[in-house]
């Protein structure tokens, strides 16, 4: 690898949407302390941090994102 070359990878995050909040599966208190982020914004961030083929799907407010690097 040249010195100049950027690591190549790939990236899957599970996590829950804001549809969740307040559930069993995010329930509160715990769900005041974090934040939560719909699938648009979620696919921004990983946009952001130079991400790309990005993907975000949505089951019942469970949200598997995907990404390369």
């Amino acid at each position: 690898m040249s010195p100049r070359a950027a690591p190549r990878g790939r990236l899957a995050i599970f996590t829950t949407g804001p549809e969740l909040r307040g559930t069993p599966a995010a329930p509160d208190p715990i769900a005041s302390r974090g934040h939560f982020h719909d699938d648009t914004e979620l696919a921004e961030l990983a946009r952001t941090a130079d991400l790309r083929d990005v993907t975000v799907h949505n089951d019942r407010g469970g949200q598997l994102l995907t990404a390369r690097k």
